[in-house]
């Protein structure tokens, strides 16, 4: 298993890193990946850059490229901000599930005739 497919496989949240080093340009996708994910990428300039993913409650990294310390706080500031937004979609569902089950404790008053 590589370092990439170990993070991925054992991350509570994970995404693939793609971008353009030349241009310090990064993009980050959710997994699965859609099929057509190499071509895609290759049609843009942009190349594999790697995953970040959270693993038991760290943030970890596996990069195939060298980065300089500014596209590594790019990055960094990239996927927390992906972070927060996953964080904010469960926590709206969450609360979503929990006003459908409050709901359903209500007591029927209504009079069966």
């Amino acid at each position: 298993m590589t370092k990439f497919e170990e993070i991925v496989s054992t991350a509570q949240y994970a995404v693939c890193v793609i971008g353009n080093p030349l241009t310090s340009e990064y993009e980050l996708l959710d997994f699965p990946l859609p099929e057509t994910f190499c071509a895609d990428v290759t049609e843009r300039g942009m190349t594999f850059v790697g995953v970040l993913g959270v693993v038991q409650g760290a943030c970890q990294a596996a990069l195939d490229i060298p980065m300089d310390d500014a596209s590594v706080a790019r990055l960094s500031d990239l996927f927390q901000k992906r972070l927060q937004l996953a964080i904010d979609a469960h926590t709206q569902a969450v609360e979503g599930v929990e006003w459908l089950n409050r709901l359903y404790l209500i007591p029927d008053t209504r009079v069966v005739n």
